[in-house]
């Protein structure tokens, strides 16, 4: 795979430039480095060492490094990078003091491989080594990257759902295992920071696209740019009324920074554009992108049937950092477009 964009490296460091160099020298522990926002999130600290000459050191857990050393050979060998071998459930724990901990892993639900029970169980695993990691490293201050998925169907008439609904996922559906597994997780990391001193942030993400987003999976607009770059026609599987918004992943890199580093202790932050789109417009704007490639809709539309809402409302992060959403979808999908076309077969992607 290539590195990012040059556009994009240069935007996420600019932007994050004051945070990453108020901890210089910092040590950071990152699991689900292999994955979609394990792989930002190192390209960035990487090249902040490069450019902002931040001498981070890090620590990231992958349960086969040599295979992220082939397919990222720009990273590969980067002095400052330690891999560390091993399952997010009983990885050893580095003997180096740490003061970071971005804990990234996500297990999800695989219907042709993985049993529902045991997504769920693995995530709960996996956040209960993670703490005792920060039981052995009181200093360190942990983010748990979750996902709007905790607060399970949003009412149809909630255009932008806050950091307080106390909605959750349809436990009688096998689906919820990826959200529920999340919900728990953010109860344990409460739980642990009443019975010692624990500096966390949660941040739940919503729906992003960006570079190494899964072409193959159930995620929307990644089948779009998938069906688009073979020169097929882009399949809407439903009746395209959904909505969804999409953050680029420069700026859901720099937002997940940012909140580590300078976010309130113990709190919780949507991620993700509060502009929204139907699912059959984000079809259109992949299209267009991609020489207006048709678009076929599978089902008709059904009259006064409530639209399935999946949008944040980021109010919360907006007022205390002051951000905004500054890269529009369209511009989105042509910079993940670009970054393809450097070379990247699809198949290297997922």
């Amino acid at each position: 795979m290539k590195p990012l964009l040059e556009a994009d490296i240069t935007f996420m460091l600019e932007r994050s430039e004051d945070v990453l160099c108020s901890v210089k020298g910092a040590h950071f522990f990152l699991t689900g480095a292999t994955g979609l926002v394990g792989k930002w999130i190192l390209e960035a600290l990487l090249e902040a060492n490069v450019r902002l000459e931040t001498s981070f050191q890090i620590t990231a857990l992958s349960r086969n490094p040599e295979h992220f050393k082939s397919t990222m050979p720009h990273l590969a060998h980067k002095s400052e990078l330690t891999w560390l071998q091993g399952d997010g459930s009983d990885f050893k724990f580095p003997i180096r003091p740490i003061d970071y901990i971005i804990h990234a892993a996500a297990e999800v639900q695989n219907p042709n491989q993985e049993l529902p029970s045991q997504v769920l169980l693995q995530q709960i695993r996996n956040t209960e080594h993670v703490l005792e990691l920060c039981r052995l490293n009181p200093q360190a201050v942990l983010l748990f990257t979750s996902s709007g998925a905790v607060y399970g169907k949003i009412p149809s008439n909630m255009t932008h759902v806050m950091e307080s609904y106390s909605g959750a996922p349809d436990i009688s559906q096998t689906q919820s295992a990826y959200g529920e597994g999340k919900r728990v997780s953010e109860f344990l990391l409460a739980s642990a920071a009443t019975e010692f001193e624990l500096d966390y942030k949660i941040s739940r993400t919503f729906a992003v696209v960006g570079a190494h987003l899964p072409l193959h999976s159930g995620f929307a607009i990644g089948n779009f740019i998938r069906d688009a770059l073979a020169g097929e026609d882009i399949i809407v599987s439903g009746d395209g009324t959904a909505t969804r918004s999409y953050l680029y992943m420069a700026e859901h890199t720099i937002w997940l920074l940012k909140i580590l580093i300078a976010g309130m202790s113990r709190q919780t932050y949507n991620i993700g554009s509060d502009i929204s789109y139907s699912i059959a417009e984000v079809a259109l704007k992949v299209s267009k992108c991609f020489e207006d490639r048709t678009v076929r809709v599978l089902q008709q539309p059904v009259i006064e049937k409530p639209i399935l809402r999946y949008v944040p409302s980021i109010e919360k992060i907006k007022k205390e950092f002051g951000f905004e959403v500054e890269i529009p979808l369209d511009q989105a999908i042509q910079r993940t477009r670009n970054w393809l076309l450097q070379g990247v077969a699809i198949q290297g992607v997922i």
